[in-house]
């Protein structure tokens, strides 16, 4: 829940002027993360299994959004209207790119820990 609704709220963050600050909605996601890792660790298992929801939800959607505009020049301050003459991609993108895809491995690495412990059952 926390991972999609940081990830709802981060959209907002990313136009062609740059970054914007976080919006509450993305505070909300990572308070509900963040409790979710105190709860977690704070159980009798005193595991991070099942964090890997989260982490995909969140680095999945970005990783494509990314890398799907890669191959487009970031936009430059002051840029004109995009138009189809003129397309630039928002300011951070190709970092938001290998970000993105380091949460996204970080994610299945965890999954395939999940499922091999699941699968010594």
């Amino acid at each position: 829940m926390g991972g999609a609704l940081t990830a709802y709220g981060a959209t907002g963050m990313f136009s062609t002027a740059g970054f914007m600050p976080p919006n509450p909605i993305v505070f909300a996601g990572l308070a509900i993360c963040a409790l979710t890792v105190v709860v977690m660790v704070a159980s009798e298992r005193r595991r991070m299994d099942g964090i890997w929801p989260a982490l995909l939800l969140i680095g999945l959607p970005y990783s494509l959004y990314a890398f799907g505009s890669w191959s487009i020049a970031e936009c430059p301050p002051d840029h004109p209207p995009i138009t189809p003459a003129f397309s630039c991609s928002p300011v951070g993108t190709h970092a938001l790119a290998v970000v993105a895809l380091v949460v996204t491995l970080v994610a299945l690495v965890l999954l395939v820990r999940d499922v091999r412990a699941l699968a010594r059952r």
